[in-house]
């Protein structure tokens, strides 16, 4: 079962890149306020994958665990990634 729910995660991220208008194998996608480097060798079963992402604005680095999903939603609007990684920094598991 963990072998067939990494296939589909990996699946996921060919498939959102792709949507993106992306190379599904890409391992950064760039657009002109955001890069975001994915490291696909990271991820988790939940259906995450790491990734660092550059704020070309601000020169500000975020990195972190994102959703696939979540994943358009960032490189649309990088603020998010960074509201959301502050948020995580404040609330300690």
């Amino acid at each position: 079962n963990t072998v067939k729910l990494k296939s589909e995660i990996i699946t996921s991220l060919k498939n959102t890149l792709n949507a993106l208008g992306q190379d599904p194998n890409a391992t950064h996608i760039e657009n002109d306020i955001a890069k975001i480097d994915i490291d696909r060798q990271r991820f988790r079963l939940d259906g995450s994958v790491f990734i660092t992402l550059f704020d070309k604005k601000n020169n500000k680095k975020h990195e972190g665990y994102v959703f696939i999903k979540d994943l358009p939603s960032y490189f649309k609007n990088y603020k998010l990634f960074e509201t959301l990684q502050r948020m995580k920094n404040l609330i300690r598991y």
